[in-house]
């Protein structure tokens, strides 16, 4: 479960969304991360039906959609090298020990480096 929206965020009334490979991958449990209960879907669209007093940009009511990679850390490896889909951060959803058995399984790619 999500913490409140905050100052500068939206809450949104999702009415869509998407369920690629990832998700099958998820619920299968073949990334060695799932927790469960799992409710597959992501990259979400729908209506804002509150925003925070900083939030500029939409109001209540605008159609909005969201990717799936969110909450990326911005200081990590993988986010430093333009890869936050693979945040080893506190809110990744890959952590630090599954990207390396990953990575050894050859389940995923490789993260790129910075140039």
């Amino acid at each position: 479960m999500r913490n409140d929206a905050g100052s500068n965020e939206i809450q949104i009334d999702v009415l869509y969304c998407g369920v690629c490979h990832s998700d099958i991958y998820q619920v299968k449990k073949e990334w060695f991360n799932t927790v469960y209960p799992f409710v597959p879907g992501h990259e979400v669209v729908g209506r804002v039906v509150k925003i925070g007093p900083g939030v500029t940009r939409h109001a209540v009511g605008d159609w909005v959609g969201v990717g799936c990679t969110i909450d990326s850390c911005r200081h990590c490896e993988p986010c430093l090298g333009g890869d936050q889909n693979y945040c080893a951060g506190p809110n990744g959803c890959i952590q630090p020990d599954v990207l390396a058995l990953l990575l050894k399984t050859k389940a995923m790619p490789a993260a790129s480096t910075a140039a």
